[in-house]
């Protein structure tokens, strides 16, 4: 890869990482359909055969009115939130493009998702304190891009802020502001430097 494709790339894994730890939920129930548009297939969520384990709709397509480009979306729930793809042609896009894009996605999801109990996240969320946890290449590379951003803001982007989004019980029946008291209580065991990652051995450890 090019430099710059490089860079895009971290960015974005980046991006799904802290998305996957700071999101919060949707019910996928409560996905609308998009108006004035027409779909070559009914437009409901629908477990398709590439992606058996999350939930997606089938292709909407619609002529956009200023560039004449045909554009194909898909919808998912994946992430804890509702996903929205479009993509801009000169025809229809094969349903075979948004597998991969989804598929790519739910890849992810199931390394970095706090709310998927068996993630490399949540298992480091787990055993914080307690013992190192053997992870992925991506993961490593993930952190290490975290704690760039980190040490070049002097602290104001902090990956380990879990703790303190908690407090809000985001996508729970209990979600609510929290207390300055327990706002204060929480940002104390937040520091990045509490990470402690092991190249050699591929583990990471959450020392708070």
């Amino acid at each position: 890869e090019n430099k710059g494709g490089f860079k895009l790339k971290k960015s974005l894994l980046l991006v799904l990482l802290l998305v996957a730890l700071l999101t919060g939920c949707k019910d996928v129930n409560n996905i609308e359909e998009n108006e004035g548009s027409s779909t070559t297939e009914p437009n409901q969520m629908a477990t398709t055969e590439a992606a058996s384990d999350y939930v997606r709709t089938a292709s909407t397509v619609k002529t956009d009115s200023k560039t004449g480009s045909i554009i194909t979306y898909q919808q998912s729930f994946q992430l804890d939130t509702e996903i929205t793809i479009s993509i801009y042609d000169v025809k229809e896009t094969e349903s075979k493009t948004f597998d991969a894009i989804f598929d790519k996605i739910d890849y992810y999801e199931k390394m970095i998702s706090k709310t998927i109990a068996t993630s490399e996240v949540s298992q480091i969320n787990e055993q914080a304190g307690i013992a190192p946890v053997a992870v992925s290449d991506e993961i490593i590379e993930m952190l290490d891009i975290a704690i760039g951003y980190a040490e070049a803001s002097g602290g104001l982007f902090d990956v380990t802020i879990g703790p303190v989004i908690e407090l809000w019980g985001i996508g729970t029946d209990h979600a609510a502001v929290p207390s300055e008291t327990d706002l204060k209580a929480n940002m104390a065991k937040v520091n990045y430097k509490n990470l402690e990652i092991n190249r050699e051995n591929k583990t990471v450890y959450l020392k708070e």
